[in-house]
């Protein structure tokens, strides 16, 4: 059996730079080494390491084979699988980092770029972060659908076409319109990732289904215009920073059909967003009320609201005893 490097060597720099933290490809080996057919091996070589004096040569030996046994076992395959897919990752970028999560909720990628390039070209000052735990990371299968999903959110942000700009605007109303807006956006580039995906047969039919349900719960409208919107959406080849903000900031400017079953229609008092369908907040709890005017001292239940705010503050009010029962 021959190994990709032998112990002493380390692993052969390509062009564009791959890196693996030492921790994150540490857990990931041990996970994966178990029930390997070359597992003995791997834990004989290891335990051999243990015998060696100088602590620092020690660290730098382990973290050497770990590589090597790494690549032997094809754990580094998933990430050139998915690099390969979009071109535009290597050629943009000079680098793709792999570091471990904190936790399963804070896994992602992230497309960084250095404030002092002296001169650089956009490629060499641009970097890939990718969060994600050992655990994924030996999931062959969820991994690699974790990885399309997050490397496409970069391509997205690579592509010109696309125009991403970082920052959503900001509102002097408060932090409840800014984050209202942050997950309406983030809610429909999802849904243009897993479309995309999906048209490759990386994804099943039934994710259009899936998306449609969260689609329409959160932007209330005409049935019609609704399905039309959707499918622009989740059809795009080409999606666009603008559109997704255009429709994330007043979806109503994209519908032609009047709704003749609402009674108002207009902007939300709470998070002035404008809404098609605009709920009578008399038949609202004693308790959601009171947790509404928390945050709008000057809002009354002779104001209706949008289904969005309603949702939020009966979760809230949710959480909260929740939090009291424990």
């Amino acid at each position: 059996m021959s190994l990709p490097c032998k112990k002493g060597e380390k692993a052969t720099q390509l062009s564009y730079r791959i890196e693996y933290q030492p921790q994150l490809v540490e857990e990931a080996v041990l996970r994966a080494i178990d029930g390997h057919t070359d597992g003995n091996i791997f834990r004989k070589e290891r335990n051999d390491l243990y015998r060696m004096q100088d602590e620092k040569a020690r660290e730098e030996a382990f973290q050497t084979l770990h590589q090597c046994w790494f690549e032997h076992i094809g754990l580094h395959e998933p990430l050139k699988e998915v690099l390969s897919c979009w071109p535009i990752l290597r050629t943009d970028t000079h680098r793709c980092l792999l570091v471990k999560a904190p936790s399963k909720k804070e896994v992602g990628a992230e497309l960084f770029v250095a404030e002092n390039h002296a001169g650089g070209s956009e490629g060499e000052i641009r970097s890939i972060v990718i969060r994600l735990t050992a655990e994924l990371l030996i999931q062959s299968e969820q991994g690699i659908h974790f990885l399309r999903r997050e490397l496409l959110h970069v391509v997205d942000m690579l592509a010109p076409k696309f125009g991403y700009e970082s920052n959503l605007p900001k509102s002097d109303i408060g932090p409840t319109y800014d984050r209202l807006l942050q997950e309406r956006y983030r809610i429909l580039w999802d849904l243009t990732i897993d479309g995309r995906l999906q048209r490759m047969n990386f994804l099943p039919a039934s994710v259009k289904d899936r998306h449609w349900k969260i689609f329409k719960n959160t932007f209330p409208g005409p049935g019609q215009d609704l399905e039309r919107v959707f499918n622009f959406f989740f059809g795009n080849v080409s999606p666009k920073h603008q559109d997704l903000l255009s429709f994330s900031l007043a979806p109503e400017t994209w519908f032609i059909h009047g709704n003749l079953e609402s009674k108002s229609k207009g902007i939300c008092p709470l998070c002035h967003f404008p809404s098609h369908y605009l709920m009578d907040a008399k038949g609202l709890s004693v308790a959601i009320i009171d947790e509404i005017k928390k945050e709008h001292t000057n809002w009354s239940t002779a104001q209706p609201i949008c289904q969005q705010c309603c949702d939020l503050y009966e979760s809230r009010h949710s959480e909260t005893d929740t939090f009291k029962e424990q």
